[in-house]
């Protein structure tokens, strides 16, 4: 079979520790089996940041290196953000943002005429399916990251990192006799900045396996998720929300699993109080009040209430189904 090789621009970059650089490894996507070469991690030089270069393991022909470098940034493939200044190396990781890709695909193959010299396009039905079976593979993938490590890996409504609070706006002064004031913008950027956990070259290792199993994560680990998500964009009231619903989810199946009832019409409050599972002793106050008031009190919690909540949710989770 034709060997193809390219490379994949993650949806949104991923921290990872500085010994998944330089991996390969081993997939299954759409049934196919490929191998992800990640970038090379160089050291720093002259004081500049260590580089995340194209993996020289992989040969990737001039043209798609050309596409994937930028020669101010040098930052397609990943970057670094904190380093020690006597080993030019970085202290923990770095963000992994693209991967070289190697696949064999069945024929047959045809190649679309081009006005340069060599073989054309490539094109056939495998490769027109490859595309969105890497796009299925990389999101299951994601959300493992999500569950397991704690990445915001929501990248369909990513956290803007850098913001210009009425950046569109332009005023000026009209006075009476016509004269106008010089033009205001705005004045001031709002940065925002997050610590993300790294994943690890063992659980990278670990998640890839369940990624190709295809294998999901609980839909109350999801429901988690999807709490932190929104803790991190300021939705608190969404946040305590989604942490009891997983909360709820996981101590329903803990109870039909080990033949527990809590009487015929089962809430969250009922299943901490009367199930007598092995959840933390301020769940009652920690999380049942606080969404019961979201919901029931048209309460919104302050996000030091919405974080002790997740966190709780957090904990029952992995005492009742551990990942």
């Amino acid at each position: 079979m034709p060997l193809f090789v390219g490379t994949y621009a993650l949806p949104s970059s991923i921290a990872v520790a500085s010994a998944c650089f330089g991996q390969q490894l081993h997939a299954r996507v759409g049934g196919l089996a490929v191998t992800f070469a990640l970038p090379d991690l160089h050291a720093s030089v002259n004081g500049r940041p260590p580089r995340v270069k194209a993996p020289a393991v992989v040969l990737l022909p001039q043209e798609l290196l050309q596409r994937t470098h930028d020669s101010v940034f040098e930052c397609e493939w990943g970057v670094v953000g904190h380093w020690n200044n006597s080993t030019g190396m970085p202290v923990d990781g770095g963000w992994l943002s693209m991967v070289a890709v190697s696949v064999s695909l069945p024929g047959p193959i045809e190649y679309r005429e081009s006005l340069r010299p060599g073989l054309g396009r490539p094109d056939s039905a495998e490769l027109q399916l490859f595309g969105p079976a890497m796009e299925e593979w990389f999101d299951l993938l994601f959300d493992w990251i999500a569950v397991t490590v704690g990445q915001d890996t929501h990248y369909a409504e990513p956290i803007r990192n850098v913001h210009t609070p009425g950046q569109g706006l332009l005023i000026t002064e009209a006075r009476p006799d016509g004269t106008f004031s010089h033009v205001r913008s705005a004045e001031f950027t709002k940065l925002t900045s997050s610590e993300s956990p790294h994943v690890e070259e063992t659980t990278l290792v670990e998640l890839l396996t369940r990624t190709n199993s295809g294998r999901k994560p609980s839909d109350a680990r999801l429901i988690l998720r999807d709490g932190w998500v929104d803790l991190r964009r300021g939705r608190f009231r969404r946040a305590v929300i989604d942490g009891g619903s997983a909360a709820e989810i996981a101590l329903a199946t803990w109870c039909r699993a080990n033949n527990r009832t809590v009487g015929t019409k089962p809430t969250l409050g009922r299943y901490v109080k009367k199930a007598h599972a092995p959840i933390p002793a301020a769940t009652q106050v920690d999380l049942v009040d606080v969404r019961n008031d979201a919901i029931h009190n048209n309460i919104t919690p302050s996000r030091v209430s919405a974080q002790r909540a997740l966190e709780t949710a957090e904990k029952i989770l992995n005492a009742l189904e551990p990942i």
